[in-house]
């Protein structure tokens, strides 16, 4: 007995679609695995993907900003990614893989990376001011003086000159500080000689000699003196300044008018000049009062 079969315009549909889903060519090998892909001590890995004739690889911040991006050829299937971090933090690393102009698959990862600080070069000691190169990536730097902790600089310089008040030998040191991805630095040091400015003099004495007015004084303890400046005011009104070896000075000329008088007077040294010592005197009578 034959069996009779008919087929209905609803199965007719259907028996075509079976047959043009027979006869379509299997997906390639590339879209049915996937792009495995995975980030590990700073190397980015991915499987190849067949029929890839390259890879268009990108870094990002996480917040979407461009790093770096590139292209690699068809038998690429890692990247050193550490090497073009500027610095420790959140980032994405994608990779598409091409068959010449056509995109067969695009993989991404989020991950971190945390490194340790580069230490501050180039350390200079200049007019007070210490300073030293940038650290990409620092937040701060944390400056020690022979071992005193000054606390934490944001900008790469501190202005130390009023720390140090004698000639000695200094050791600073510098460390750069990070956050939780950039980690702080070993500390940089510097040695350096500083030369103080000398002492003032003290103990100024105004008496008349001859007919002279003479003001005389202690000389700066400072053995590195080699000489003293001194500048004469009546009020705000500044008479005449000189430079002297010896410690005193005759002033008779400027002070025969009388009045309110002040000297001012510092010890000079190849280091500089130090802080003026101060002397107030009258004049009456062209006789002198201290």
């Amino acid at each position: 007995m034959k069996a009779k079969f008919r087929l209905t315009a609803a199965g007719a549909v259907v028996l075509v679609l079976a047959l043009c889903i027979l006869l379509l060519p299997p997906p390639s090998a590339a879209v049915a695995e996937g792009l495995s892909l995975s980030v590990s001590d700073g190397v980015a890995q991915w499987v190849r993907a067949e029929g890839a004739t390259g890879y268009e690889v990108r870094v990002t911040f996480a917040d979407g900003t461009p790093v770096f991006s590139g292209e690699l050829d068809a038998d690429a299937t890692f990247l050193p990614v550490a090497e073009v971090l500027p610095k420790g933090g959140e980032y994405t690393f994608t990779v598409t893989a091409k068959r010449d102009t056509e995109t067969l698959l695009t993989a991404s990862v989020t991950f971190t990376h945390t490194l340790t600080l580069s230490s501050p070069r180039v350390l200079s000691f200049e007019d007070g001011v210490l300073s030293w190169s940038a650290t990409h990536g620092a937040t701060g730097y944390r400056l020690t003086l022979n071992g005193v902790d000054l606390g934490t600089f944001t900008t790469p310089r501190a202005d130390i000159g009023d720390m140090l008040a004698v000639s000695t030998d200094v050791t600073a040191s510098v460390t750069a500080l990070g956050d939780a991805f950039n980690l702080a630095s070993a500390p940089a040091v510097y040695t350096f000689s500083f030369r103080a400015a000398p002492l003032p003099p003290y103990g100024a004495i105004l008496a008349e000699r001859d007919g002279s007015v003479v003001v005389s004084w202690t000389p700066s303890p400072d053995e590195t003196t080699e000489g003293y400046v001194y500048s004469l005011f009546c009020g705000d009104e500044l008479l005449f300044s000189a430079k002297c070896t010896e410690n005193a000075a005759d002033i008779t000329e400027y002070v025969t008018a009388g009045g309110s008088y002040v000297i001012k007077i510092s010890s000079v040294s190849d280091a500089g000049t130090g802080a003026a010592f101060l002397f107030a005197f009258e004049v009456r009578d062209k006789e002198v009062a201290a």
